[in-house]
C-alpha cells in the first residue's frame, strides 16, 4: 500500500489495513482501534459477511452482549467495506469521502466513523 494522499476529511484515519487472508484478525484490529472498549465487555465480537458485492468486502460487526435485544445490537452495529483490489484506479476515493461527508451533513448518508488504508467504517 502507498503513502496516503493528502485528504481534507474530518474524518478519523486509522493506519490499518483490512486483509482479505486474515479476515477475522485484521478486521478485529479495525474495530478495536475504533471501539477499544468492545474488547472489555462481557459480550462478544462477531462478524457477518455480505456476499453480495463484486469486488468489495462488507462485513458487519457486531458486539454480542448479554440482555441486549438483537435490535439494540443492531443500533451498535459497525460496517467495514474494504476497497476491491485495483478500484482506486477507477474510483477516486478522497471524492468519494468527500461525497459522503456532504451526504452525512444532511442526514441521507450513514455516519462516517472512521477511514482506513482500504476502506472506511460506517454506520
Amino acid at each position: 500500500m502507498g503513502a496516503r494522499k493528502f485528504s481534507t476529511s474530518t474524518v478519523r484515519f486509522i493506519p490499518l489495513t483490512y486483509s482479505p487472508s486474515d479476515s477475522h484478525s485484521s478486521a478485529l484490529r479495525l474495530i478495536l482501534s475504533l471501539f477499544p472498549e468492545w474488547e472489555h465487555t462481557s459480550g462478544s465480537i462477531k462478524f457477518v459477511r455480505f456476499t453480495d458485492g463484486i469486488t468489495n468486502t462488507l462485513l458487519k460487526a457486531i458486539n454480542v452482549r448479554p440482555g441486549l435485544s438483537q435490535e439494540e445490537i443492531d443500533a451498535e452495529a459497525v460496517l467495514l467495506r474494504a476497497y476491491g483490489k485495483g478500484t482506486d484506479l477507477i474510483i477516486d476515493r478522497e471524492r468519494e469521502t468527500q461525497n459522503h461527508e456532504l451526504l452525512m451533513k444532511f442526514g441521507l448518508a450513514p455516519d462516517l466513523l472512521a477511514r482506513f488504508n482500504n476502506g472506511m467504517l460506517y454506520r
